[in-house]
């Protein structure tokens, strides 16, 4: 607060006061003030712009300050001091604000990116437990593929060799080899739509690691893998997203390379039973 006495116990000057919020935020609040002095006691009205009416202040001026009193509702009294000062201190005091401010907000702001490495790190967990939950359930599966497309090859290869038989034979005969050869070419359509529904599911797969391994990238040398390229200061996530972290990935490295050769496995016996199956399609649909 700035007073001037001028002409007679007149007093004018402005009032600033300057706030640090939690948030770093510094607000300052200009304001005018007028009153009258009688030799150490003074009343001042002080006001802000585009404000609520005139406070009242009455107080006493002393070689340690003002302290002023501010009658409220229900005879309640705020007490208010100041302490005499320069104008360069109050400055260094605003840029000493202005600056903790700003250490305030780096520090909110780095709190922030922290809590979104951790929820990031959190929703690659929750992805690679997903994959891993999904890779052991087609591991588990393949044997049943595996029986069916060698199932339905032999089951296929045993019908055409039948009806090959009976359509050497009398009329009857051969009416019964084609009623075969119509079965064996209605399997295709069923079998065909089982093999690529399997593709698909393992081409995803394979697309699903590529993208998990990708997402990965982002906590190497922080958090994955060897983490001395950390330096004081870098944003980096907690221990325990991290450490959770790490452990999914170890779960996806170990059943990633299983799942891999499960499928190709898989695919092998596929294609042996697929050659042996379109070859007997192919002699189902000349035959008739």
């Amino acid at each position: 607060m700035e007073l001037t006495q001028s002409q007679g116990s007149e007093i004018v000057g402005s009032l600033r006061s300057i706030e640090l919020s939690s948030t770093g935020e510094v607000s300052t609040l200009m304001a005018n003030v007028r009153g009258v002095v009688d030799g150490e006691r003074l009343t001042l009205a002080i006001s802000t712009p585009m404000s609520s009416p005139e406070q009242n202040y009455s107080g006493v001026l002393s070689d340690k300050g003002l302290d002023l009193n501010l009658s409220g509702d229900a005879g309640l009294v705020s007490k208010v001091h100041f302490t005499r000062d320069s104008v360069e201190n109050f400055n260094a005091e605003s840029q000493r604000l202005a600056q903790t401010g700003q250490v305030i907000k780096a520090e909110k702001l780095k709190g922030a990116r922290v809590d979104a490495l951790n929820r990031s790190a959190s929703a690659l967990e929750a992805s690679l437990d997903a994959y891993v939950k999904r890779a052991n359930k087609q591991i588990n599966d393949t044997p049943l593929f595996v029986t069916y497309f060698i199932q339905a090859s032999k089951e296929i290869g045993a019908k055409l060799q039948h009806a090959q038989r009976l359509a050497t034979g009398n009329d009857q005969q051969r009416l019964q080899a084609e009623g075969l050869l119509v079965q064996i070419e209605g399997s295709e359509p069923s079998i065909r739509n089982t093999s690529e529904s399997i593709d698909g599911a393992i081409e995803d797969m394979v697309r699903e690691a590529a993208s998990l391994s990708a997402r990965m990238t982002a906590f190497r040398g922080i958090c994955l893998g060897d983490a001395s390229s950390v330096h004081p200061g870098d944003i980096i996530p907690d221990m325990g997203p991290c450490k959770s972290l790490t452990a999914a990935v170890s779960r996806f490295e170990a059943v990633r390379g299983a799942v891999h050769e499960c499928h190709e496995r898989f695919q092998k016996v596929k294609a042996a039973a697929i050659a042996q199956l379109e070859a007997a399609w192919r002699a189902a649909g000349g035959a008739q």
